[in-house]
């Protein structure tokens, strides 16, 4: 199965979905702990309208892991189990570390019960192959042409993007 995808945040206020040519929408959500995207709900709505598979995601700061995933969390909670959560891990916050990584992603699967993906640049992602943090982790490379899917085992699977 192919699936076609986009990525949008308040920069995309008012993007029409309906002609865009996608699967699904990625939606940004929150920032830190103190910023929520004001284009999310009117997105969220706009995707699902058109039949568009939806998924939110969190942009990553500098500080607390667990305090961005629970601010993440309490701002999302009505959408939980209504699509993919995603971690959005680029910036100055890769610089802390993996371990910072896999706090937010385990603390919000503890919180909803859903295991979030993460969002990473190619770049990034080579230089994790192997850690721990992409085990049981869905990798999405933006700017590429494929999702690779790890698993425990590190079995790889490839879905071809247009």
């Amino acid at each position: 199965m192919v699936l076609n995808g986009i990525d949008v945040s308040s920069f995309q206020t008012g993007i029409n979905l309906s002609a865009v040519p996608s699967d699904f929408v990625f939606i940004k959500a929150t920032e830190g702990v103190g910023y929520v995207s004001p284009a999310c709900n009117a997105q969220t709505a706009s995707a699902q309208k058109v039949g568009k598979k939806v998924g939110w995601y969190h942009f990553a700061n500098v500080g607390n892991a667990v305090q961005q995933a629970d601010y993440f969390v309490n701002n999302i909670s009505n959408y939980v189990h209504h699509g993919i959560l995603m971690l959005d891990w680029e910036a100055n916050a890769v610089y802390q570390g993996v371990g910072w990584a896999k706090a937010w992603l385990d603390h919000v699967y503890q919180r909803t019960g859903v295991r979030p993906i993460i969002y990473m640049s190619k770049a990034l992602f080579i230089s994790m192959i192997g850690h721990q943090l992409l085990l049981t982790t869905v990798c999405f490379l933006p700017n590429t042409q494929t999702i690779i899917v790890l698993v425990t085992k590190l079995i790889r699977g490839r879905i071809t993007r247009a």
